[in-house]
Protein backbone atom coordinates (compact mmCIF):
# COMPACT_ATOMS: atom_id res chain seq x y z
CA UNK A 1 0.00 0.00 0.00
CA UNK A 2 0.91 3.64 -0.33
CA UNK A 3 0.85 5.96 2.66
CA UNK A 4 -2.41 7.48 1.37
CA UNK A 5 -4.01 4.02 1.18
CA UNK A 6 -2.87 3.18 4.70
CA UNK A 7 -4.29 6.48 5.98
CA UNK A 8 -7.59 5.82 4.24
CA UNK A 9 -7.80 2.29 5.67
CA UNK A 10 -7.06 3.51 9.23
CA UNK A 11 -9.07 6.71 9.00
CA UNK A 12 -6.11 9.00 9.72
CA UNK A 13 -4.54 11.83 7.69
CA UNK A 14 -2.07 10.73 5.01
CA UNK A 15 0.78 12.75 6.55
CA UNK A 16 0.34 10.92 9.86
CA UNK A 17 0.38 7.55 8.03
CA UNK A 18 3.57 8.58 6.22
CA UNK A 19 5.22 9.52 9.54
CA UNK A 20 4.48 6.10 11.05
CA UNK A 21 5.54 4.27 7.88
CA UNK A 22 8.84 6.14 8.07
CA UNK A 23 9.37 4.89 11.62
CA UNK A 24 8.48 1.33 10.66
CA UNK A 25 10.81 1.52 7.66
CA UNK A 26 13.69 2.79 9.82
CA UNK A 27 13.32 -0.16 12.20
CA UNK A 28 12.94 -2.81 9.50
CA UNK A 29 9.27 -3.65 10.05
CA UNK A 30 8.23 -2.54 6.55
CA UNK A 31 10.13 -2.27 3.28
CA UNK A 32 9.65 -0.20 0.14
CA UNK A 33 8.61 -2.44 -2.75
CA UNK A 34 8.11 0.07 -5.55
CA UNK A 35 7.11 3.53 -6.69
CA UNK A 36 4.29 4.89 -8.80
CA UNK A 37 2.72 8.17 -9.87
CA UNK A 38 -0.67 9.55 -8.98
CA UNK A 39 -1.43 12.59 -11.09
CA UNK A 40 1.48 14.97 -10.55
CA UNK A 41 3.21 13.29 -7.55
CA UNK A 42 5.25 10.17 -7.00
CA UNK A 43 4.01 7.62 -4.44
CA UNK A 44 6.02 5.04 -2.53
CA UNK A 45 4.58 1.55 -2.00
CA UNK A 46 5.28 -0.30 1.25
CA UNK A 47 4.95 -3.88 2.42
CA UNK A 48 5.32 -5.56 5.83
CA UNK A 49 8.58 -7.48 6.24
CA UNK A 50 6.88 -10.41 7.99
CA UNK A 51 3.54 -12.15 7.95
CA UNK A 52 3.24 -11.95 11.74
CA UNK A 53 4.63 -9.76 14.52
CA UNK A 54 4.70 -10.50 18.24
CA UNK A 55 5.43 -7.92 20.90
CA UNK A 56 7.84 -9.36 23.46
CA UNK A 57 5.80 -9.96 26.65
CA UNK A 58 8.87 -8.93 28.68
CA UNK A 59 8.32 -5.32 27.60
CA UNK A 60 5.40 -5.27 30.03
CA UNK A 61 7.59 -6.09 33.02
CA UNK A 62 10.60 -8.01 34.25
CA UNK A 63 11.37 -11.21 32.34
CA UNK A 64 10.07 -14.25 34.17
CA UNK A 65 8.99 -17.84 33.60
CA UNK A 66 5.56 -16.50 32.62
CA UNK A 67 6.83 -14.26 29.83
CA UNK A 68 9.21 -17.00 28.65
CA UNK A 69 6.31 -19.45 28.50
CA UNK A 70 4.25 -16.94 26.48
CA UNK A 71 7.09 -16.52 23.99
CA UNK A 72 7.53 -20.29 23.65
CA UNK A 73 3.80 -20.66 23.03
CA UNK A 74 3.88 -17.99 20.32
CA UNK A 75 6.93 -19.57 18.67
CA UNK A 76 5.29 -23.00 18.66
CA UNK A 77 2.22 -21.50 16.99
CA UNK A 78 4.36 -19.92 14.27
CA UNK A 79 6.31 -23.14 13.76
CA UNK A 80 3.05 -25.03 13.33
CA UNK A 81 1.69 -22.39 10.95
CA UNK A 82 4.81 -22.38 8.78
CA UNK A 83 4.92 -26.18 8.68
CA UNK A 84 1.25 -26.58 7.75
CA UNK A 85 0.50 -23.50 5.62
CA UNK A 86 3.81 -22.61 3.96
CA UNK A 87 5.51 -25.98 3.56
CA UNK A 88 2.33 -28.09 3.41
CA UNK A 89 3.95 -30.71 5.64
CA UNK A 90 1.42 -33.29 6.85
CA UNK A 91 2.27 -34.39 10.40
CA UNK A 92 -0.13 -37.36 10.28
CA UNK A 93 1.56 -38.70 7.12
CA UNK A 94 4.96 -38.30 8.75
CA UNK A 95 3.73 -40.27 11.79
CA UNK A 96 2.53 -43.06 9.49
CA UNK A 97 5.89 -43.17 7.69
CA UNK A 98 7.79 -43.24 10.98
CA UNK A 99 5.72 -46.13 12.36
CA UNK A 100 5.45 -48.18 9.14
CA UNK A 101 8.61 -47.45 7.14
CA UNK A 102 11.24 -46.14 9.57
CA UNK A 103 10.59 -48.26 12.66
CA UNK A 104 8.55 -51.04 10.96
CA UNK A 105 6.25 -51.60 13.93
CA UNK A 106 4.31 -54.86 13.95
CA UNK A 107 0.99 -55.92 15.47
CA UNK A 108 1.15 -56.41 19.22
CA UNK A 109 4.58 -54.83 19.68
CA UNK A 110 5.23 -52.74 22.77
CA UNK A 111 6.66 -49.34 21.75
CA UNK A 112 8.00 -46.70 24.13
CA UNK A 113 6.85 -43.19 23.19
CA UNK A 114 8.93 -40.66 25.13
CA UNK A 115 8.51 -36.90 24.81
CA UNK A 116 8.11 -33.54 26.57
CA UNK A 117 5.27 -31.04 26.33
CA UNK A 118 6.49 -29.17 23.18
CA UNK A 119 6.37 -32.46 21.24
CA UNK A 120 2.80 -33.26 22.26
CA UNK A 121 1.25 -32.74 18.80
CA UNK A 122 3.55 -35.25 17.12
CA UNK A 123 3.29 -37.62 20.09
CA UNK A 124 -0.49 -37.63 19.71
CA UNK A 125 -0.22 -38.43 16.00
CA UNK A 126 2.22 -41.26 16.73
CA UNK A 127 0.05 -42.72 19.48
CA UNK A 128 -2.93 -42.80 17.12
CA UNK A 129 -0.85 -44.49 14.42
CA UNK A 130 0.62 -47.05 16.84
CA UNK A 131 -2.81 -47.96 18.05
CA UNK A 132 -4.05 -48.17 14.44
CA UNK A 133 -1.53 -50.96 13.71
CA UNK A 134 -2.55 -52.63 17.01
CA UNK A 135 0.75 -51.92 18.68
CA UNK A 136 0.87 -51.10 22.39
CA UNK A 137 2.35 -47.66 23.12
CA UNK A 138 4.02 -47.01 26.48
CA UNK A 139 3.96 -43.26 27.11
CA UNK A 140 6.72 -41.64 29.20
CA UNK A 141 7.13 -37.94 29.85
CA UNK A 142 10.75 -36.80 29.79
CA UNK A 143 10.94 -33.08 30.48
CA UNK A 144 12.68 -30.57 32.69
CA UNK A 145 9.92 -30.86 35.29
CA UNK A 146 10.19 -34.66 35.27
CA UNK A 147 13.93 -34.45 35.79
CA UNK A 148 13.73 -31.78 38.51
CA UNK A 149 11.04 -33.65 40.46
CA UNK A 150 13.01 -36.90 40.21
CA UNK A 151 16.15 -35.20 41.55
CA UNK A 152 14.16 -33.70 44.43
CA UNK A 153 12.52 -36.99 45.32
CA UNK A 154 15.59 -39.27 45.39
CA UNK A 155 18.98 -39.35 47.05
CA UNK A 156 22.25 -39.75 45.18
CA UNK A 157 22.39 -43.42 46.20
CA UNK A 158 18.85 -44.05 44.95
CA UNK A 159 19.53 -42.30 41.66
CA UNK A 160 22.73 -44.30 41.14
CA UNK A 161 20.77 -47.55 41.37
CA UNK A 162 17.55 -46.41 39.73
CA UNK A 163 16.48 -48.00 36.42
CA UNK A 164 15.35 -45.61 33.72
CA UNK A 165 12.16 -47.63 33.23
CA UNK A 166 10.43 -50.07 35.59
CA UNK A 167 11.81 -53.54 34.92
CA UNK A 168 8.52 -55.09 33.76
CA UNK A 169 7.88 -52.28 31.28
CA UNK A 170 11.46 -52.34 30.05
CA UNK A 171 11.56 -56.08 29.47
CA UNK A 172 8.32 -55.93 27.48
CA UNK A 173 9.64 -53.36 24.99
CA UNK A 174 10.15 -54.14 21.31
CA UNK A 175 10.98 -50.63 20.08
CA UNK A 176 11.20 -46.98 21.15
CA UNK A 177 10.61 -43.47 19.83
CA UNK A 178 12.09 -40.43 21.54
CA UNK A 179 10.88 -36.98 20.51
CA UNK A 180 13.65 -34.66 21.65
CA UNK A 181 13.55 -30.88 21.48
CA UNK A 182 15.88 -27.97 22.13
CA UNK A 183 12.99 -25.79 23.33
CA UNK A 184 14.06 -24.30 26.69
CA UNK A 185 11.73 -25.34 29.49
CA UNK A 186 13.22 -23.29 32.29
CA UNK A 187 16.54 -22.90 34.03
CA UNK A 188 18.96 -25.66 34.97
CA UNK A 189 18.65 -27.51 38.30
CA UNK A 190 19.62 -25.45 41.34
CA UNK A 191 22.99 -25.86 43.07
CA UNK A 192 21.50 -28.37 45.53
CA UNK A 193 20.22 -30.62 42.73
CA UNK A 194 22.92 -30.18 40.08
CA UNK A 195 25.38 -32.68 41.67
CA UNK A 196 22.67 -35.33 41.42
CA UNK A 197 22.04 -34.82 37.71
CA UNK A 198 24.95 -36.94 36.36
CA UNK A 199 23.67 -39.94 38.33
CA UNK A 200 20.23 -39.63 36.74
CA UNK A 201 21.79 -39.27 33.28
CA UNK A 202 23.87 -42.37 33.95
CA UNK A 203 20.61 -44.32 34.27
CA UNK A 204 19.80 -43.15 30.72
CA UNK A 205 23.19 -44.39 29.52
CA UNK A 206 22.63 -47.79 31.16
CA UNK A 207 19.26 -48.04 29.45
CA UNK A 208 20.78 -47.14 26.06
CA UNK A 209 23.37 -49.89 26.51
CA UNK A 210 20.64 -52.34 27.42
CA UNK A 211 18.55 -51.45 24.36
CA UNK A 212 21.56 -51.95 22.08
CA UNK A 213 22.47 -55.27 23.68
CA UNK A 214 18.90 -56.52 23.20
CA UNK A 215 18.70 -55.17 19.64
CA UNK A 216 15.61 -53.06 20.29
CA UNK A 217 14.74 -50.69 17.44
CA UNK A 218 15.01 -47.07 18.55
CA UNK A 219 14.56 -43.80 16.66
CA UNK A 220 15.11 -40.29 17.99
CA UNK A 221 13.30 -37.41 16.28
CA UNK A 222 14.89 -34.03 17.03
CA UNK A 223 12.21 -31.35 16.82
CA UNK A 224 13.09 -27.75 15.88
CA UNK A 225 12.83 -24.54 17.86
CA UNK A 226 13.44 -21.01 16.63
CA UNK A 227 15.87 -19.99 19.38
CA UNK A 228 17.83 -23.21 18.84
CA UNK A 229 18.78 -21.93 15.39
CA UNK A 230 20.43 -18.81 16.80
CA UNK A 231 23.91 -20.25 16.31
CA UNK A 232 23.63 -20.87 12.58
CA UNK A 233 24.33 -19.06 9.32
CA UNK A 234 20.72 -19.04 8.07
CA UNK A 235 17.67 -17.10 9.23
CA UNK A 236 15.34 -18.98 11.61
CA UNK A 237 12.72 -19.20 8.84
CA UNK A 238 15.24 -20.71 6.42
CA UNK A 239 16.32 -23.18 9.11
CA UNK A 240 12.74 -24.29 9.75
CA UNK A 241 12.24 -24.84 6.02
CA UNK A 242 15.46 -26.85 5.78
CA UNK A 243 14.38 -28.97 8.75
CA UNK A 244 10.97 -30.03 7.43
CA UNK A 245 12.25 -30.53 3.88
CA UNK A 246 15.02 -32.74 5.21
CA UNK A 247 12.34 -34.99 6.69
CA UNK A 248 10.49 -35.12 3.37
CA UNK A 249 13.41 -36.35 1.23
CA UNK A 250 13.34 -39.42 -1.02
CA UNK A 251 14.73 -41.98 1.46
CA UNK A 252 15.68 -44.66 -1.13
CA UNK A 253 17.65 -42.04 -3.07
CA UNK A 254 19.25 -40.87 0.18
CA UNK A 255 20.27 -44.45 0.93
CA UNK A 256 21.78 -44.80 -2.56
CA UNK A 257 23.80 -41.60 -2.08
CA UNK A 258 25.17 -42.88 1.24
CA UNK A 259 26.00 -46.26 -0.30
CA UNK A 260 28.05 -44.55 -3.01
CA UNK A 261 29.91 -42.51 -0.40
CA UNK A 262 30.67 -45.60 1.68
CA UNK A 263 31.91 -47.45 -1.41
CA UNK A 264 34.28 -44.56 -2.14
CA UNK A 265 35.81 -44.88 1.32
CA UNK A 266 36.11 -48.65 0.89
CA UNK A 267 38.71 -50.14 3.19
CA UNK A 268 40.61 -46.89 3.77
CA UNK A 269 41.27 -46.26 7.44
CA UNK A 270 43.42 -43.12 7.50
CA UNK A 271 41.49 -39.85 7.31
CA UNK A 272 42.63 -36.25 7.16
CA UNK A 273 40.43 -33.26 7.92
CA UNK A 274 40.96 -29.55 7.26
CA UNK A 275 38.40 -27.40 9.05
CA UNK A 276 38.36 -24.48 6.57
CA UNK A 277 39.80 -22.12 9.20
CA UNK A 278 43.43 -23.24 9.13
CA UNK A 279 43.22 -26.22 11.46
CA UNK A 280 43.73 -29.88 10.61
CA UNK A 281 43.27 -33.29 12.19
CA UNK A 282 44.61 -36.71 11.19
CA UNK A 283 42.98 -39.84 12.59
CA UNK A 284 42.19 -43.50 11.97
CA UNK A 285 38.72 -44.98 11.61
CA UNK A 286 37.51 -48.56 11.65
CA UNK A 287 36.04 -49.19 8.15
CA UNK A 288 33.94 -52.03 9.54
CA UNK A 289 32.25 -49.59 11.93
CA UNK A 290 30.55 -47.72 9.05
CA UNK A 291 26.91 -46.98 9.67
CA UNK A 292 24.31 -45.26 7.52
CA UNK A 293 21.84 -42.88 9.11
CA UNK A 294 19.17 -43.19 6.43
CA UNK A 295 16.12 -42.96 8.70
CA UNK A 296 15.09 -46.60 8.30
CA UNK A 297 15.90 -49.53 10.60
CA UNK A 298 15.80 -52.51 8.27
CA UNK A 299 16.58 -56.22 8.88
CA UNK A 300 20.10 -55.76 7.45
CA UNK A 301 20.75 -53.04 10.05
CA UNK A 302 19.58 -55.30 12.87
CA UNK A 303 21.68 -58.18 11.59
CA UNK A 304 24.71 -55.86 11.69
CA UNK A 305 23.87 -54.77 15.24
CA UNK A 306 22.52 -51.33 14.17
CA UNK A 307 19.26 -50.75 15.99
CA UNK A 308 19.37 -46.95 16.38
CA UNK A 309 18.75 -44.09 13.95
CA UNK A 310 17.85 -40.41 14.04
CA UNK A 311 15.53 -38.10 12.16
CA UNK A 312 16.46 -35.93 10.32
CA UNK A 313 18.67 -38.58 8.69
CA UNK A 314 21.28 -38.62 5.98
CA UNK A 315 24.83 -39.21 7.20
CA UNK A 316 27.62 -41.76 6.82
CA UNK A 317 29.33 -42.32 10.14
CA UNK A 318 32.42 -44.08 11.45
CA UNK A 319 33.88 -44.87 14.85
CA UNK A 320 37.56 -44.09 15.48
CA UNK A 321 40.07 -46.93 15.53
CA UNK A 322 41.95 -46.66 18.79
CA UNK A 323 43.01 -43.23 20.00
CA UNK A 324 45.21 -41.95 17.20
CA UNK A 325 43.62 -38.57 16.40
CA UNK A 326 46.17 -35.74 16.36
CA UNK A 327 45.86 -32.06 15.54
CA UNK A 328 44.04 -28.81 16.16
CA UNK A 329 40.69 -27.80 14.73
CA UNK A 330 38.43 -24.76 14.92
CA UNK A 331 34.63 -24.77 14.90
CA UNK A 332 32.51 -21.67 14.39
CA UNK A 333 29.66 -22.76 16.65
CA UNK A 334 28.62 -25.80 18.70
CA UNK A 335 25.39 -26.41 20.61
CA UNK A 336 25.77 -27.37 24.28
CA UNK A 337 22.22 -28.02 25.44
CA UNK A 338 20.97 -24.58 26.42
CA UNK A 339 22.84 -22.41 23.98
CA UNK A 340 25.81 -22.14 21.64
CA UNK A 341 29.51 -21.76 22.21
CA UNK A 342 31.29 -19.87 19.44
CA UNK A 343 34.79 -19.78 17.96
CA UNK A 344 35.76 -23.04 19.60
CA UNK A 345 39.39 -24.15 19.20
CA UNK A 346 40.35 -27.66 20.26
CA UNK A 347 43.68 -29.43 20.63
CA UNK A 348 43.50 -33.22 20.33
CA UNK A 349 46.32 -35.60 21.25
CA UNK A 350 46.10 -39.40 21.04
CA UNK A 351 42.35 -39.18 20.46
CA UNK A 352 41.67 -37.09 23.56
CA UNK A 353 40.78 -33.41 23.93
CA UNK A 354 43.72 -31.98 25.83
CA UNK A 355 43.04 -28.24 25.61
CA UNK A 356 40.40 -25.88 24.31
CA UNK A 357 39.35 -22.26 24.27
CA UNK A 358 36.27 -20.45 23.03
CA UNK A 359 34.59 -17.10 22.73
CA UNK A 360 30.93 -16.64 23.61
CA UNK A 361 29.55 -19.45 25.76
CA UNK A 362 32.92 -20.62 27.08
CA UNK A 363 31.81 -20.47 30.74
CA UNK A 364 28.68 -22.51 30.01
CA UNK A 365 30.72 -25.19 28.23
CA UNK A 366 33.27 -25.32 31.05
CA UNK A 367 30.46 -25.81 33.56
CA UNK A 368 28.98 -28.65 31.50
CA UNK A 369 32.32 -30.40 31.18
CA UNK A 370 33.12 -30.09 34.88
CA UNK A 371 29.85 -31.82 35.80
CA UNK A 372 30.16 -34.62 33.21
CA UNK A 373 30.95 -38.21 34.06
CA UNK A 374 32.86 -40.67 31.89
CA UNK A 375 35.04 -40.12 28.83
CA UNK A 376 33.48 -36.89 27.61
CA UNK A 377 36.83 -35.76 26.14
CA UNK A 378 37.38 -38.73 23.79
CA UNK A 379 36.98 -38.38 19.99
CA UNK A 380 34.17 -40.84 19.39
CA UNK A 381 32.59 -40.30 15.98
CA UNK A 382 32.95 -38.93 12.46
CA UNK A 383 29.96 -38.13 10.23
CA UNK A 384 29.63 -36.92 6.64
CA UNK A 385 26.26 -35.42 5.73
CA UNK A 386 24.44 -36.24 2.46
CA UNK A 387 20.90 -34.87 2.88
CA UNK A 388 19.86 -31.44 1.56
CA UNK A 389 22.42 -28.93 0.32
CA UNK A 390 21.92 -25.82 2.47
CA UNK A 391 23.51 -22.39 2.30
CA UNK A 392 25.13 -22.82 5.72
CA UNK A 393 24.63 -24.34 9.16
CA UNK A 394 21.40 -24.08 11.14
CA UNK A 395 22.97 -24.27 14.61
CA UNK A 396 21.18 -27.52 15.53
CA UNK A 397 23.64 -30.48 15.46
CA UNK A 398 21.01 -33.15 14.79
CA UNK A 399 20.14 -31.36 11.55
CA UNK A 400 23.55 -29.92 10.62
CA UNK A 401 25.33 -33.27 10.69
CA UNK A 402 22.92 -34.53 7.98
CA UNK A 403 23.32 -31.62 5.56
CA UNK A 404 25.21 -32.38 2.38
CA UNK A 405 28.95 -31.77 2.71
CA UNK A 406 28.94 -31.03 6.44
CA UNK A 407 31.65 -32.94 8.35
CA UNK A 408 30.91 -33.53 12.04
CA UNK A 409 33.34 -34.69 14.69
CA UNK A 410 31.88 -36.11 17.89
CA UNK A 411 33.22 -36.13 21.45
CA UNK A 412 31.84 -38.24 24.27
CA UNK A 413 29.21 -40.97 24.39
CA UNK A 414 28.81 -43.19 21.31
CA UNK A 415 27.13 -46.26 22.80
CA UNK A 416 23.99 -46.02 20.65
CA UNK A 417 26.25 -46.12 17.59
CA UNK A 418 27.91 -49.33 18.70
CA UNK A 419 30.92 -47.77 20.39
CA UNK A 420 32.34 -48.18 23.87
CA UNK A 421 32.86 -44.53 24.86
CA UNK A 422 30.69 -43.89 27.89
CA UNK A 423 29.86 -40.42 29.10
CA UNK A 424 26.97 -38.35 30.42
CA UNK A 425 27.90 -35.60 27.95
CA UNK A 426 28.43 -35.53 24.21
CA UNK A 427 29.49 -32.68 21.93
CA UNK A 428 28.91 -32.53 18.17
CA UNK A 429 31.27 -30.29 16.20
CA UNK A 430 29.82 -29.62 12.72
CA UNK A 431 32.00 -27.96 10.07
CA UNK A 432 30.35 -26.56 6.93
CA UNK A 433 33.49 -25.60 4.99
CA UNK A 434 35.73 -28.55 5.73
CA UNK A 435 37.76 -30.75 3.39
CA UNK A 436 37.92 -34.47 4.16
CA UNK A 437 40.05 -37.22 2.62
CA UNK A 438 40.04 -40.97 3.11
CA UNK A 439 43.54 -41.97 2.10
CA UNK A 440 43.96 -40.46 -1.39
CA UNK A 441 40.19 -40.22 -1.98
CA UNK A 442 38.70 -36.73 -1.73
CA UNK A 443 35.28 -37.06 -0.07
CA UNK A 444 34.41 -33.44 0.75
CA UNK A 445 36.00 -30.30 -0.65
CA UNK A 446 35.31 -26.98 1.03
CA UNK A 447 31.91 -28.13 2.25
CA UNK A 448 30.74 -29.95 -0.89
CA UNK A 449 30.48 -33.68 -1.49
CA UNK A 450 32.77 -34.89 -4.28
CA UNK A 451 30.98 -37.37 -6.54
Amino acid sequence: MTGAQVGERLGIPANRAHYHLGQLLRHGLVRETGRGRKRWKEERIFQATARHFVVDPALGGARSETTDAMLRSAELAFLRWRRDEVLQFDLASFARNLVHDCLRVGTGERVLLMFSAPALELAEALQVELEAVQARPLVKMWSRNTIIRTLERHSVEELAAMPFLPELDDQALDAGIYLSTTIPQGGPPGPDLLPKLPHLMESVSRWHRSMRQRGLRYIEVSLPHLSGFAGGDLSPEQCIDVYWRSLGVDYPELRARLDRLRAKVGSESRFSLQDGRGGSLAFDIDPKSAYLSDGIICPDDLAAGRCFDELPAGALGYLPAGRAAEGRISVESAYIGRGHVRDLELEIHQGVLTDWKAGQGADDLRHRLESALGDWNVVSELRVGANLQAAGLTGVPALDCCLSGVVTLGLGNNELLGGDVRSTFGLALPMARATLRAGDHLLVENGRLVD
